[in-house]
């Protein structure tokens, strides 16, 4: 006998909520009200500044060794190892390319 009653008021229920409207945010159509851009989780673009390392060294692990292989690089890209052990450096032209902007 409960489950009888109960089908009217979700019958009822299921009427009002179709009938219910969504808050109207302002948000679509031809003319949205946007919020204003910020910054928000993007953090900001920063390029480092190259610097020689002059007469100071990286701290290396116990058993390893850090030395410059090349110098007087000026915007070194990337790096290939070949098979005999050669190191071939590809590099940046420098100075021309445009500000970077998010």
């Amino acid at each position: 006998m409960k489950t009888v009653k109960a089908i009217p008021l979700l019958g009822l229920l299921m009427a009002f909520g179709a009938s219910a409207q969504a808050p109207e945010t302002g948000q679509y159509g031809p003319d949205p009200k946007l919020p204003q851009p910020h910054r928000g989780l993007l953090p900001v673009m920063k390029i480092a500044n190259p610097a020689s390392w002059g007469d100071k060294r990286p701290n290396a692990a116990q058993g390893y060794s850090v030395s410059a292989i090349a110098t007087d690089l000026k915007i070194p890209r990337q790096t290939l190892v070949l098979p005999n052990g050669d190191i071939l450096v590809a590099e940046g032209r420098g100075g021309a390319d445009p500000i970077l902007t998010p």
